[in-house]
């Protein structure tokens, strides 16, 4: 890894943790123990320097979803990728969500329109396992967990229920989840919930 990968992941860690437009380039180079002036030289301005840190963010990510789209249970993998999101949710600072939709949107819509056809992929699995229900429209019910996702996302809709987003992302998503289920679905949901493989 050379200066400037490192200077990125670090400066992600930080947006993650503060959200973007809260933290300017003055902390980070102090945190970097390095001049403005680096940075500025390395990536013009903090414009770039975001978006630098949105591409390593966006990379690991797709990293995750490929990962899970290896496991061959489709409902694993749909578990997997809800367990993932209900720690990204609860670990990342909202205010890193909602500066990313504010001030980058085209970065969001393309996380976004990953993300749905990750799940459709998923969906189609499922449904061709058994393990959801036939004549559901894959597409749309992806799309329908998006927005639940975006829900959990908006600080002023659960404002009363944000100290425990981990809890929130579960009662939102999961009772959708279990809405597609077939009996075959549902009891491999019970014997995940047995295992402690769902966040809950």
């Amino acid at each position: 890894m050379d200066k400037k990968e490192f200077y990125v992941e670090k400066s992600l860690k930080m947006f993650l943790k503060h959200g973007i437009k809260s933290v300017t380039i003055g902390e980070i180079a102090t945190r970097l123990n390095i001049s403005t002036k680096t940075i500025y030289k390395l990536f013009i301005d903090k414009t770039g320097l975001v978006r630098e840190c949105l591409i390593l963010d966006n990379h690991i990510i797709h990293q995750t979803y490929e990962q899970i789209l290896q496991k061959e249970n489709a409902l694993a993998a749909l578990m997997q990728f809800y367990n993932e999101l209900a720690n990204r949710i609860a670990s990342v600072n909202p205010n890193y969500f909602a500066d990313l939709q504010r001030y980058f949107p085209e970065i969001w819509t393309e996380i976004a329109t990953y993300s749905t056809t990750q799940l459709d992929i998923l969906l189609k699995r499922g449904v061709e396992s058994g393990i959801f229900f036939k004549n559901i429209d894959t597409l749309i019910c992806a799309k329908s967990i998006g927005l639940l996702i975006n829900a959990v996302l908006q600080d002023d809709y659960f404002s009363s229920q944000l100290k425990d987003r981990r809890k929130l992302t579960a009662n939102v998503l999961y009772p959708y989840i279990r809405g597609i289920c077939t009996s075959q679905g549902l009891e491999e949901i019970k014997n995940n919930f047995a295992k402690g493989e769902i966040v809950y």
